[in-house]
């Protein structure tokens, strides 16, 4: 490969493309010839007269009476005719004068009429999309918040084969929205060359967006200073609200992606201590290898993170510009990724103003295809999304249609006239929209379809063309042939820009151009590479191989890039892709390279012929770009070429690139399922003595990764014990030494606690983590801690918590140190039963968060501190927004896991703390749709789905009770998946399920079935569910239907383990737990009601007085209810009215619909 230079050279593209071009020389152009001078000015005299006599007749044509009707009609072409003939009057006055040597060229009555054809033979399908177009403008002004009600939002897939008019259909929806001055259109396509590129389509509609957005600052000069005003608040509003969504790495990930919008937001927002808190500097954002390289999980969630980026970037820029309209061309050949992510984004519910509109042919798209896959999803789920599907086949034209456009092209009104060329055009192209343009233009341009301008007419000779021309086997072959025809010029720059792809540069196109040595100078020594190049780009344009976007160039179709790849043999093609992408290498430095990164690596991967490192280096460079976008495949292949280039000595003269190369392919095999080839790759690097078991710990976290993936959590212990081991942090391997080292730990910190637990001044004053042996080692504890959880070794989760909350002490703060000290916490707390102390040690890890410089953690932490530790002596409800905040947080770094865990204790403390239930459902629906996408933890998603179920069985939308079974889960499935799942998974779940239907027994009132669910388990869900929030109610809603039971049958085993679970509250309430005073005084008065005590009626008072002051409104209700029901019993019809009517107030308050229908008919007597 070329050396790098230094300095690249300075290039005039990009000034170029503001210059107005000038257009070539016509090829009709007089010769130096004084006889052919004379010959071509009789010629055009003879013209001029003709043109003078034809004007004279049009002129009497149109002052004539009997005319008069018809000069709207033509009106038109006779003020066109006006035009020419003035043009042809100058054009001859210069020729006689010698100023000009050029004559037809600036004529526009003897070309074909392109610009005047408009879509043929789709009127139908025209007035479809202006339908749904019309429909989804009706969510103008809808809130996101509000959005899931809005049932018309709209996917339009359109069908056919190559050329058959699907882009210019969809096209068609911009005229739309132009006459009704309301939205925007923005259009993304596939490239073939980059087919594999992860995103290649989303990409180029935002960079669409972002040029048009730009506009809005920069504007024209034609605009007046109030609407000049307006654009630029418009802009700034956009890109404050972008920057309030976009924190953190999503900010990052976006400008990476799509680096236009860098110009945007140029600032880099950054979050500290208070997650509501930010800043903006103008600090560089990082490259992408950068933003990931501090990843605990090998195998980055980044592809998460860039999704979240997309669907919140459309989210705000739809509604600012409502309606968006994003049409996705040629989705056939989209990768895995795109389709992935156009499913996220037609269903999200929360974006009311995007509108999609997909075209793909319908002849490459099989039953099979992803893209199908994709569309029978979306179907459906369309009603649950709220998503219209309008699907549109197009096919070829009729003879009619085809009769139709050469009537235009021609300018001619006389169906009979054109027939016979139609149909031989129609036959010849079978009626292809493309292909059938295609071929008229090459009959004119071959001298078959001429305009003479003696008779002002345009003549043809069926017999001649017959003759001349076949029926050509595809639109390549016919774009081929014509290719042939150019100058060597042109088809020098045109093998040039194949190589570039489907959209480019112009300066990038000039760029390589300038740079071939290839490169043909005219013999006119006056024209400048400068000029050359814009006639060159001109004529392209002219000949409709090229057209222009915005700020950039693209392949008038895809069969016209094709048929260019056709212009030399594939050798000599490889070779040139080589050359373009060493030119492209050498030259682009920074953002630009950054950008054009797949498409060098690709030039010059497809034309080496020799080992390179330097070669190697850069598809590292992609590898890990490929890695970032979650792209495995390309991972794989440049990684896989970047091993193939090194030399054989690699593992002494070039260790750390074999090492990253042979690593982050072992990593794509992994996430491929492609295991034997994963071991290949990391025993390569097991076996080389001269790296260290620092150089191997990637590759030893692969393999971990690859046990956890199979839930093969013993398997993955025992490796990390291992490797731990190697570190010089020993553990026992075996369970018995496992579980005496962790009550010899337990107790000997136990004894230390307050002695050894830092004070808030001197956590400030630790030093950070330095040593590598030590900071791998907290990596590698925290992994076994959650294994060690999921595997339900709870020795070795405490023994991996100590052993980093001591390397902490000892060595200085590392980013696991949030996670162990929270974690300890909750062992300190639940465990050894000291509160205070365990909540100074989840006060201290969230405290770790400004002292370190890795955010990701933060999202773990505040799941462990404020979500387990800290609400058992918090307010529940106070402690939602810090959920909330540390799953925004987990998906801004890409935690995906911790920020699902986030949100399921927000759900888990909203349904228990009396939160709203019809917005709690919404908002469980909205994540349970997306982390159902992008994330495999099942136990999370069962948790959410019974959360849910349980408010849908409140409010009415099940026809059940107490049992969980509707539209988000069915209990006996449950309880079937989990028989079938052995460890944590199991278990938990089983807890999850039991506590949940004894909160619906409680609130139905089947205190039968409570109490049997109450003495079935016992006190075993604190033990089974350590700080967990459901466990903090659980005594509570056992001792209630215990209570209840015993009131009713008078049986002492129900007051007995009611006597108990009440103590269970006393305790926690004296150790500092604000949430159980209500539920004290409440179970206070359930035990009163036993004895028929006098207190009883101001207990049940003061404890719904509680209740509704720490906003627990359905116990407040539940309170109410159990008053009335006491009082019923005493024969107090009056007051039990009273408080029934509270009791369904408070239930309605709460969303709880069914339970108030329930009340209603149950005591219709007395209310």
């Amino acid at each position: 490969m070329t050396e790098r230079k230094s300095c690249s050279p300075k290039v005039n593209g990009s000034s170029a493309f503001r210059k107005i071009a000038q257009r070539r020389d016509s090829d009709t152009s007089v010769t130096e010839s004084s006889a052919a001078e004379s010959d071509d000015i009789t010629g055009l005299s003879n013209a001029g007269s003709s043109y003078l006599n034809r004007l004279s007749d049009i002129r009497d044509s149109l002052n004539s009476v009997e005319h008069r009707d018809s000069m709207k009609k033509f009106a038109l072409r006779s003020l066109e005719t006006v035009s020419e003939m003035k043009v042809l009057s100058n054009c001859f006055e210069r020729k006689m004068s010698g100023q000009d040597n050029a004559v037809t060229k600036e004529f526009s009555v003897n070309k074909l009429k392109f610009h005047r054809l408009e879509l043929v033979g789709r009127d139908k399908e025209k007035t479809l999309l202006k339908e749904r177009l019309l429909s989804q403008s009706q969510n103008a002004g809808v809130q996101d918040r509000s959005a899931h009600m809005i049932g018309h939002r709209e996917l339009i897939m359109i069908s056919g084969v190559s050329g058959s008019g699907k882009s210019a259909l969809a096209q068609t929806l911009e005229d739309h929205l132009n006459q009704k001055k309301m939205g925007v259109l923005v259009h993304g396509k596939f490239d073939l060359q980059a087919a594999e590129e992860p995103y290649s389509t989303i990409i180029s509609a935002c960079h669409d967006l972002g040029v048009k957005i730009l506009k809005l600052a920069h504007g024209n000069d034609t605009e007046s200073n109030e609407r000049a005003k307006k654009n630029t608040e418009s802009y700034r509003k956009i890109q404050d609200k972008l920057r309030g969504e976009l924190v953190g790495m999503e900010l990052e990930m976006l400008v990476h992606a799509v680096p236009i919008w860098g110009d945007i937001l140029m600032e880099k927002v950054e979050l500290h201590a208070d997650p509501q808190r930010h800043t903006v500097s103008n600090a560089e954002v990082r490259p992408p290898d950068e933003v990931t390289s501090s990843s605990k999980d090998p195998m980055g969630q980044t592809q998460e993170m860039l999704e979240s980026a997309f669907r919140k970037f459309f989210r705000v820029i739809s509604f600012f510009f409502a309606p968006l309209v994003l049409v996705l061309d040629d989705l056939q050949w989209s990768d895995i990724r795109t389709l992935e992510l156009l499913k996220l984004l037609v269903s999200d519910t929360t974006n009311p103003h995007l509108m999609v509109v997909g075209c793909y042919r319908s002849d490459e798209v099989e039953e099979t295809h992803s893209l199908a896959q994709v569309i029978r999803d979306l179907k459906h789920d369309s009603q649950k999304i709220g998503l219209t599907i309008t699907e549109l086949h197009i096919g070829n034209l009729t003879p009619t249609d085809s009769n139709q456009i050469v009537m235009t092209l021609l300018n001619i009104d006389n169906q009979t006239k054109t027939r016979e060329l139609s149909d031989l055009c129609h036959q010849r192209t079978m009626g292809n929209p493309f292909f059938f343009l295609m071929y008229v233009e090459m009959l004119n341009q071959d001298g078959l379809l001429i305009f003479n301008l003696g008779t002002f007419c345009w003549e043809w000779d069926i017999s001649r063309i017959k003759a001349a021309t076949a029926a050509t086997a595809n639109v390549v072959d016919l774009m081929t042939s014509k290719f042939l025809k150019q100058s060597k010029e042109l088809v020098h720059l045109l093998k040039l820009a194949c190589c570039l792809g489907n959209i480019f540069t112009g300066s990038v196109l000039f760029l390589v151009w300038a740079m071939s040595p290839d490169v043909i100078m005219p013999n006119d020594e006056g024209t400048s590479k400068d000029e050359l190049f814009h006639q060159l780009l001109e004529e392209s344009i002219e000949e409709k191989f090229l057209e222009r976007i915005d700020e950039g160039l693209r392949w008038t179709h895809d069969k016209v890039q094709e048929a260019a790849m056709l212009l030399e043999p594939q050798e000599n093609f490889a070779a040139r892709k080589y050359k373009v992408g060493q030119t492209l290498y050498t030259c682009l430095d920074g953002e630009d390279l950054e950008q054009y990164l797949f498409c060098i690596v690709n030039l010059l991967n497809d034309g080496s012929t020799s080992a390179s490192t330097e070669l190697a280096e850069l598809n590292l460079r992609a590898a890990k770009k490929a890695k970032i976008y979650n792209a495995v495949s390309l991972q794989s292949v440049y990684s896989e070429f970047g091993i193939a280039n090194l030399p054989n000595d690699c593992w002494t003269s070039c260790k750390n690139l074999a090492l990253e190369l042979h690593t982050i392919r072992a990593e794509a095999a992994s996430s491929m399922g492609e295991f034997p080839t994963m071991e290949q790759y990391c025993n390569v690097v097991f076996s080389q003595k001269n790296c260290s078991i620092l150089d191997k710990i990637p590759c030893y976290k692969v393999w971990i990764h690859k046990f956890a993936r199979h839930g093969n959590y013993h398997e993955a212990l025992k490796l990390e014990v291992k490797v731990l081991g190697k570190l010089g942090c020993r553990l026992p391997h075996r369970k018995i030494p496992q579980a005496l080292a962790a009550i010899s730990t337990l107790l000997q910190f136990k004894r230390k606690l307050k002695k050894i637990t830092p004070t808030a001044p001197e956590l400030q004053k630790m030093p950070l983590m330095t040593d590598s042996v030590h900071k791998n080692a907290m990596s590698l504890l925290a992994s076994l801690m959650l294994h060690a959880y999921m595997d339900q070794n709870s020795m070795l989760w405490l023994l991996g918590t100590f052993r980093m909350v001591h390397l902490t002490l000892e060595h200085g703060l590392a980013d696991e140190s949030q996670l162990a000290f929270s974690s300890a916490g909750i062992m300190i707390m639940h465990a050894l039963g000291d509160w205070e102390i365990g909540k100074q040690y989840a006060t201290l890890a969230l405290n770790m968060y400004d002292k370190l410089e890795e955010r990701s953690p933060r999202s773990s932490t505040m799941c462990c501190s404020h979500g387990v530790a800290i609400v058992w002596l918090r307010p529940m409800q106070s402690q939602l927004r810090w959920m909330m905040e540390g799953y925004k947080i987990g998906m801004q770094f890409g935690d995906i896991e911790w920020s699902l865990g986030n949100i399921t204790i927000y759900a888990e403390m909203g349904l228990l703390s009396g939160l709203q239930l019809r917005g709690l459902s919404h908002d469980i629906r909205i994540y349970l749709s997306q982390f159902e996408r992008i994330s495999t933890n099942l136990g999370y998603s069962r948790r959410l789905r019974l959360y849910w179920q349980t408010a849908m069985n409140l409010m009415g939308e099940s026809e059940n009770t107490t049992i969980l079974c509707g539209s988000a889960i069915s209990e006996d499935c449950l309880l079937e998946e989990a028989s079938t799942v052995s460890g944590k998974f199991s278990s938990l779940l089983k807890s999850f399920l039991c506590v949940l239907q004894s909160f619906l027994c409680v609130h139905f009132g089947d205190h039968e079935k409570g109490a049997v669910l109450a003495l079935k388990r016992g006190n075993n869900v604190y033990e089974e569910l350590p700080g967990m929030p459901i466990a903090m109610v659980d005594p509570f809603l056992r001792a209630v239907s215990l209570y209840a039971m015993a009131r009713k049958t008078k049986k002492f085993k129900y007051r007995r383990h009611a006597y108990r679970a009440t103590k269970t509250v006393k305790v926690w309430l004296q150790k500092g737990n604000p949430n159980a005073y209500h539920q004290l005084e409440f179970l206070n008065a359930e035990r009163a009601a036993l004895s028929k005590s006098q207190d009883t009626y101001e207990l049940y008072s003061k404890a719904a007085r509680l209740a509704v002051r720490g906003g627990w409104i359905h116990d407040a209700a539940l309170a109410s209810e159990r008053h009335a029901e006491y009082m019923l019993e005493q024969n107090d019809k009056d007051g039990a009215a009273v408080k029934l009517a509270e009791a369904i107030e408070r239930y309605g308050t709460w969303g709880a619909m069914k339970k108030v229908t329930q009340l209603q008919e149950m005591y219709s007597d007395i209310l």
